[in-house]
């Protein structure tokens, strides 16, 4: 019998503080953060931080304060989703790349110089059919077809190298957009026949391989994002018959 009250004693030790810390919030040595200016979220977490100040919520969360939470949420707004929604299109466009070689590469480089990747991909397709060990009769190598004078300025050590070839020839078809002012056609034509011989005459040169060239890759491009746009209205209504016709080859008379 001697021992219980002992045992009930320790244990009021110990819950005191505890007890005081609830009713009463420890004094913090740091000064309190200034109020950041709200955006147009903000509303909301002003609500909440009255909601933790009222008599009755506990005095424990006294200590988040709305400066806190303003703070908080003026510094890094985009960080407070659970998770990054990805666009539709966007989602398209990445399972179509996944379905082609190289397709994670393509959308890298892409990316890294602020171009489509179906462009790339349309270029890739038309200059290499994916062929990483491509050369052309001009000395064109990897899958896009730069040549080594042009990857020279880039420092490219392996144009055979799938990453470091798609690099360089996406680093060059950007500088030649710009070039154009976001000219496709002529920035296409003089990735085909040179800047120089577009300068020449004047945009698209006569050459029926350059043109034939400018055409190809166009309609590749085109015929891609009419792909990633049905899948997208697909995805919507998984009922609807796909609008992206595909015609059969002619059959042989």
């Amino acid at each position: 019998m001697s021992g219980k009250p002992a045992r009930l004693s320790r244990v009021a030790l110990v819950a005191a503080p505890l007890f005081l810390l609830s009713v009463y919030p420890v004094p913090s040595s740091l000064p309190e953060p200034p109020v950041l200016a709200t955006g147009p979220a903000l509303p909301e977490v002003a609500d909440f931080a009255t909601w933790l100040a009222r008599p009755g919520v506990g005095r424990a969360t006294a200590v988040v304060t709305r400066a806190d939470l303003a703070a908080a949420l003026a510094l890094r707004p985009q960080q407070l989703a659970a998770f990054v929604v990805e666009d539709a299109a966007e989602r398209a466009a990445r399972r179509y790349l996944e379905g082609l070689p190289f397709g994670d590469s393509i959308r890298a480089a892409a990316d890294r110089h602020r171009l489509d990747a179906l462009l790339v991909a349309a270029v890739v397709e038309v200059e290499s059919r994916f062929l990483p060990r491509a050369v052309s009769p001009r000395g064109a190598v990897g899958l896009m077809q730069v040549l080594p004078a042009t990857a020279g300025p880039y420092g490219a050590a392996d144009l055979h190298d799938p990453r470091a070839n798609l690099d360089v020839g996406s680093r060059y078809l950007a500088a030649l957009l710009d070039l154009y002012d976001g000219d496709l056609t002529f920035a296409l034509a003089a990735y085909n026949a040179g800047p120089a011989v577009v300068a020449r005459y004047g945009g698209v040169p006569p050459f029926r391989e350059t043109r034939r060239y400018v055409e190809r890759v166009l309609g590749r491009y085109a015929r891609s994002r009419e792909e990633v746009e049905d899948a997208v209205v697909r995805a919507r209504d998984p009922f609807l018959p796909s609008r992206v016709m595909r015609v059969a080859p002619a059959a042989a008379p």
